[in-house]
């Protein structure tokens, strides 16, 4: 999964990646289970899914409530040192400037699809 995360100082967005499949419903939003970051859809916004009963298919695709919502953001990264471990199951995406466009692959969704994406935006309390 790909989740993007906003630095609450600068508001800068910041990809990250994960391969933990845990998912959970906050704030109407699906979410990574373990780090609450918000999980991207094909579309490149956050899977919105409101309160009801979520499921997710083996083509990646998100229901609530048995209608669909959205679909997993499938990508890979073909250099694996612009990568770095944060924890929680987390890879921040470091793209070097004269890589930043293009950089990432995205995938037809499979079963056996190296990266599902995600993302983050600040929480409002």
């Amino acid at each position: 999964m790909s989740l993007i995360k906003i630095d609450p100082l600068t508001g800068q967005a910041q990809l990250h990646l994960t391969r933990d499949g845990r998912f959970a419903s906050a704030g109407g939003f699906l979410v990574a289970a373990t780090s609450r970051l918000r999980v991207m859809g094909e579309s490149d916004q956050p899977i919105e899914v409101g309160s009801g009963d979520l499921r997710i298919d083996p083509a990646g695709r998100v229901y609530s409530n048995d209608e669909q919502v959205g679909r997993l953001q499938v990508v890979s990264v073909p250099d694996v040192q612009e990568l770095r471990k944060v924890g929680r199951n987390l890879l921040l995406v470091c793209l070097k400037p004269a890589n930043r466009r293009g950089k990432l692959l995205r995938h037809p969704h499979s079963p056996s699809a190296p990266w599902r994406a995600a993302a983050r935006t600040p929480s409002r309390r």
